[in-house]
């Protein structure tokens, strides 16, 4: 047990045993988030990048004129498999963004959380990849939509994206 210790240490882990005699024992390892590591979808919007979380997505497509809608009191909403899904535009969640494409110039990520499905707008789909999630620091942890951040392929941070969080956030705008 002390080489798995040893080994858990050495990632700047904690191992803790609870052991009661006659009843068994309790092993809890846990490790600091900078080692969470998730498959990722690397996303465009706008000028920025982001990692949607793989296992939130259902599909991404590009949707045909006819299959975008918009119904009084739901906004936007995009056909697929016969099923209206509403759309969340992500550029204009941090009003940062002037630009204002029709649904059907961008692509939408179908993405599930909790039995909910939402389509999210981008621009770009730049690929798959596994990213360390790394946290945003104390000043930033609790900015709802985003999970924490990862060091892209070319050096910069992309924000990933906390996908239940995008939509309470886009339940109240």
């Amino acid at each position: 047990m002390d080489v798995v210790k040893t080994g858990i240490e050495k990632f700047r882990g904690n191992l803790s045993i609870d052991s009661a005699k006659g009843v068994g024992s309790k092993f809890t390892i846990s490790f600091p988030l900078t080692l969470a590591i998730i498959d990722g979808m690397l996303v465009r919007i706008d000028d920025e990048k982001y990692v949607i979380p793989t296992m939130a997505i259902q599909k991404a497509f590009k949707p045909d004129r006819d299959d975008i809608f918009t119904v009084k009191g739901k906004g936007e909403m995009v056909k697929d498999r016969g099923n209206l899904i509403p759309v969340i535009r992500l550029n204009e969640i941090n009003n940062n963004s002037s630009q204002n494409k029709p649904v059907w110039d961008s692509l939408v990520v179908v993405v599930e959380s909790k039995d909910e499905k939402r389509a999210l707008l981008i621009d770009e789909l730049l690929g798959k990849d596994e990213y360390v999630i790394k946290s945003l620091g104390a000043n930033m942890e609790n900015i709802k939509g985003i999970a924490g951040g990862a060091i892209l392929s070319d050096g910069r941070v992309g924000l990933i994206l906390d996908v239940h969080g995008i939509f309470s956030i886009a339940m109240k705008a």
